[in-house]
């Protein structure tokens, strides 16, 4: 029976294992980072094709606490040079409560609350706040509706503002990547 003797690696082999060790464990992690993480940059749009979410429960506040929040919007945006997301829709609309519900995931959030200062606008039965629209040049004729706008008060979506009324249909991906070609168009 021969005798296995055991050779302790040399240094240089020693270190080079270890750094690939080390290269390794990186290229691992990097592949299995949540989708959230590249989200909290705020600089690429989440990866997040077959995110299941729910719809929201009664994002709107009364209609009249809209204009307050508009001005809320404005604000914050003018002081952290986010863009605003003005919402229009109602706690009665289904579509208006799965746009919220998408945009509240938890992947979702922090790339949306980086790059936006949002007002959802209660306007029920299309009775309220129709005018904070038309300030901006657009009628309302279907909810949701979105107006992304820059803190100076350009809309950047305005070939688009109904895009998102589908949401019940859309994947959480497609909405998020509408709202980042918006965003782009600073």
């Amino acid at each position: 029976m021969s005798s296995f003797r055991f050779r302790p690696l040399r240094s240089k082999s020693h270190k080079t294992i270890k750094l690939f060790t080390a290269a390794l464990s990186l290229v691992v992690a990097q592949a299995t980072l949540p989708a959230y993480a590249h989200a909290e940059s705020g600089g690429d749009v989440p990866q997040i094709s077959d995110l299941k979410f729910a719809a929201a429960v009664h994002p709107y506040a009364s209609p009249e606490a809209a204009p307050q929040a508009v001005k809320d919007a404005f604000e914050e945006a003018q002081k952290t040079d986010k863009l605003v997301m003005l919402i229009f829709g109602a706690n009665w609309c289904p579509d208006c409560l799965m746009l919220e519900g998408a945009l509240k995931n938890a992947s979702v959030a922090p790339w949306v609350n980086k790059n936006f200062a949002i007002a959802n606008i209660n306007v029920d039965h299309f009775q309220y706040n129709t005018d904070i629209a038309a300030k901006f040049g657009v009628k309302i004729k279907a909810i949701p509706l979105v107006l992304v706008i820059t803190p100076a008060g350009k809309v950047l979506n305005s070939d688009g503002t109904l895009a998102l009324g589908e949401a019940r249909s859309m994947s959480a991906q497609a909405m998020v990547n509408k709202l980042n070609e918006w965003k782009n168009r600073r």
